[in-house]
This record gives structure tokens, sequence and C-alpha cells, in this order.
């Protein structure tokens, strides 16, 4: 019967390859451990430092825009821009909007 890994016993083998000089490969060879497990937990471990913990509330503004401003509207969300606003990073926002 194959030994479960718990997630605590994979954060200590991630910190403890990550110290020594082996590759991954290597390292996971030696403790006759998965390469492939490694990796997926080595990178759901990564994604979990980089959650937020926390929230930061939003202040919603009921203002109405000012004459010129550009407003956009992004499903329940939005947002008013001044007219100088480089045409360029508007593009860029735009694009990179789901």
């Amino acid at each position: 019967m194959k030994h479960r890994i718990t997630k605590q016993q994979w954060l200590e083998l991630i910190a403890e390859q990550q110290q020594c000089e082996l590759s991954a490969a290597e390292f996971c060879r030696r403790k006759n451990i998965s390469v492939k497990n490694f990796y997926n937990n080595a990178g759901k471990s990564r994604q979990s430092e980089q959650t937020p913990t926390a929230f930061v509330q939003a202040q919603v503004a009921n203002s109405v825009p000012a004459a010129g401003e550009i407003t956009l509207h992004h499903g329940a969300t939005q947002l008013n821009f001044s007219p100088s606003v480089s045409p360029q990073w508007l593009a860029s926002l735009l694009q990179a909007l789901p």
C-alpha cells in the first residue's frame, strides 16, 4: 500500500528541495516520490502563497461624471477617466479586460 503524503509533508519536502543543491528530479528520485506529484504540489504551494488572504473594501462613489470625462462600463463596474488619459493606455486596459 502506498503512503499518502500530507499537505504539510509536501510543504516540508518542497522547502527541503529548495534548500539542497539537487534538481527536483534528482531530489524526487532519492526520496522515492513522483516528480509529477512534486511539481503539482509545488505549483499549488506557489498559488496559495500568491493568493491574497484579505479583501480590501472598495468605496463606491455615487457621482455623475464630469463634462468631457470618459466613462467605461464593464459588467456592473463603471470607471471614469480624465479626458487627458493616454489612448494607448486605455487601449491596453480594454485589451486586458476579460
